[in-house]
């Protein structure tokens, strides 16, 4: 009977605490925020890029890009392709 009371309590907790953290998604209908780094206009801001963008960045300096090959994450949609046109 113990263990049946420390079920529901602990199940009553953990329902509390999905409901706080997800509060602004779930009640005031807020976007989630964007994870991807080449997505987040924040981490845009700042100057922060994904590794593989950075890898193509350097490779265009060299002029070693290879053509036609984009980022698996933003699929040319980097500001390195802005001179290109999108596939």
């Amino acid at each position: 009977m113990v263990a049946l009371k420390l079920i529901g309590i602990a199940s009553l907790l953990m329902a509390f605490v999905v409901i706080g953290l997800g509060f602004n998604i779930f009640f005031l209908k807020k976007k989630f925020p964007e994870t991807e780094v080449g997505h987040n206009k924040d981490m845009r801001k700042r100057g922060i890029k994904c590794a593989r963008t950075e890898e193509m960045l350097l490779l265009k300096k060299l002029g070693k890009r290879p053509a036609n090959e984009n980022c698996e994450s933003c699929h040319g949609e980097c500001p390195i392709f802005a001179d290109e046109p999108k596939l």
